[in-house]
């Protein structure tokens, strides 16, 4: 299940039991996130679609004590067991046992829902005609294009998709995505940076634009990097496990097979499931990646401690309670939590 549908069935879950009780604060939430794609509207309405299907088949939700993810339910064929894995950037904290609601008012509910999320994709229209999307702080995205090709958005990303009858072009503004392409040769993909183009066939590849450049990354296929300044004549190949990067500081004829460097892409790419596991990491590293993905920030008090290594550790891309857990689970940091901004500092010492 991707992250947007895990989205999708947690805010239907919120406004079919406790629509009424809601905080002012999470129904802001809850229109920002519809309003962040239409992506979310649809998989929102696909949602209230099998709501309204199971509705009629028998589940049993036998986690009374709510201490695990595993729940049992039976569709008529038998008991069987589910381990379902909530989207990192909602709360797990779903209400589970409401009182009941007459059958009228729960329609009146969905039909009330559904004109909402209709007319919030009809003011994001309005909103954003230049057809910017743009992911918040904290936050992934999913999204599909009208060819079939799909786009896995990080936390503050920024782009824009343009497709014409010869090719189809999306501007990267900023952050970081990945592409899985439909082959179309007659229609080539491309992803269009400040510094190089990413043209692909049918692929499934990364583009990243940060301070530092532009870096391209492929997990399958072929994609060819052009750069746009017509000094650097070169176009370079990268094939399955191979990653360029193309620093904004350069000197011109810099883009060039030289340029290529050997990854595991699969590691790489595993963000986009919403965890990340820490291997020979450097905590520094660790930290500007999270620095990267949330408006909390993260102060290192120490050098010492930025260059230290985490051997192993699994982690929510999206959360600040899960990157707080795995510091301190490692012996000689101590971590202070400010609101705002989180510092790392050895123990018995002050930043």
């Amino acid at each position: 299940m991707s992250i947007v549908s895990q989205e999708a069935a947690y805010w239907l879950l919120r406004l079919r039991d406790d629509a009424g009780a809601m905080p002012l604060e999470d129904r802001l939430e809850f229109a920002r996130w519809i309003k962040q794609s239409p992506e979310n509207v649809r998989e929102l309405l696909l949602a209230h679609h099998m709501d309204g299907r199971l509705s009629r088949q028998k589940l049993c939700d036998q986690n009374t004590k709510i201490d695990s993810t595993v729940v049992h339910a039976d569709f008529g064929r038998g008991l069987f067991q589910y381990d379902y894995q909530p989207c990192a950037s909602v709360s797990d904290q779903v209400p589970r046992k409401r009182k009941p609601v007459s059958k009228l008012r729960a329609l009146f509910a969905r039909a009330a829902m559904v004109a909402m999320a209709v007319l919030l994709l009809l003011m994001l229209v309005n909103r954003t005609p230049e057809g910017v999307v743009e992911t918040a702080a904290s936050h992934l995205q999913q999204m599909s294009i009208e060819d079939g090709s799909s786009i896995q958005m990080d936390a503050r990303t920024r782009l824009k998709v343009d497709l014409k009858p010869t090719e189809r072009i999306v501007h990267l503004y900023s952050g970081q995505a990945v592409f899985e392409v439909v082959s179309n040769r007659k229609r080539p993909f491309i992803v269009r940076t400040e510094l190089v183009d990413v043209t692909a066939v049918g692929t499934k590849f990364g583009v990243r634009v940060d301070d530092s450049g532009v870096t391209a990354t492929v997990l399958e296929g072929v994609v060819e990097v052009t750069s746009r300044d017509p000094r650097d004549g070169d176009i370079v190949r990268l094939y399955p496990g191979e990653k360029l990067h193309m620093p904004k500081s350069r000197a011109p004829h810099l883009l060039s097979e030289r340029s290529k460097e050997r990854v595991d892409a699969q590691r790489e790419f595993e963000w986009t499931t919403g965890w990340i596991t820490l291997r020979d990491v450097e905590v520094g590293e660790i930290v500007r990646e999270f620095n990267r993905r949330h408006k909390v920030q993260v102060s290192i008090g120490d050098p010492d401690i930025a260059a230290r290594t985490i051997d192993y550790g699994r982690m929510k891309v999206t959360s600040v309670e899960s990157f707080e857990a795995v510091m301190k689970s490692q012996p000689g940091i101590q971590v202070t939590n400010e609101g705002s901004v989180i510092t790392l500092t050895q123990p018995g010492r002050s930043e």
